[in-house]
């Protein structure tokens, strides 16, 4: 029983540090995206895919900026540089922004809206030195009246819960395996 005392003690911890990190972006002189290559890829079909391009990497990456920026570099062919703004956004929004984004990325008004609050929408275009960002129609987003506080702290609690007893549960079986050699 103290063995998984400790790893949920390990898991909330580590939680907290991650929520507690704010995203660094790359420091620039002239933006990432400035070059004649990246930007006819975004003016070509990275503009038009970057919303649902953001929400995918962004899911896939749980929020770690190296893994969305690799991602959105596969998916569009952008320069590593910046390619890295990109995933910086994705690390900001996660880590900012974690539980209004949680319900529906872009297409949430409150994601959007803490996107700014935080300045990561910001961060990305001085970083980018992209300015023309897209938005959802106001008919694709989501009722802003279907999201509420009590609704938002619920589905943060059973989040972390499950994601402290799926680690420690995969701890206790390796540990378990662990004996048994």
């Amino acid at each position: 029983m103290a063995f998984i005392d400790l790893h949920w003690i390990a898991c909330l911890g580590a939680l907290a540090q991650a929520f507690a990190s704010s995203a660094r972006l790359p420091e620039t002189r002239d933006p990432h995206c400035s070059n004649a290559i990246d930007k006819k890829l975004w003016d070509t079909r990275g503009r038009s895919a970057f919303l649902d391009d953001m929400d995918a990497c962004g899911t896939r990456c749980l929020g770690r900026a190296a893994c969305a920026a690799k991602c959105l570099q596969a998916k569009q062919k952008y320069s590593s540089p910046c390619a890295s703004c990109f995933g910086e956004l994705v690390s900001c929004s996660a880590n900012k922004c974690w539980l209004p984004c949680s319900r529906g990325g872009e297409a949430n008004p409150g994601c959007r809206s803490c996107v700014e609050r935080a300045g990561c929408k910001s961060n990305f275009q001085t970083c980018s030195g992209i300015q023309d960002l897209p938005t959802r129609e106001l008919s694709e987003s989501l009722d802003p009246g279907t999201q509420s506080l009590s609704d938002d702290r619920n589905l943060y609690l059973l989040t972390t819960a499950a994601f402290c007893v799926a680690m420690a549960t995969r701890l206790t079986v390796a540990e378990k395996h662990r004996a048994k050699m």
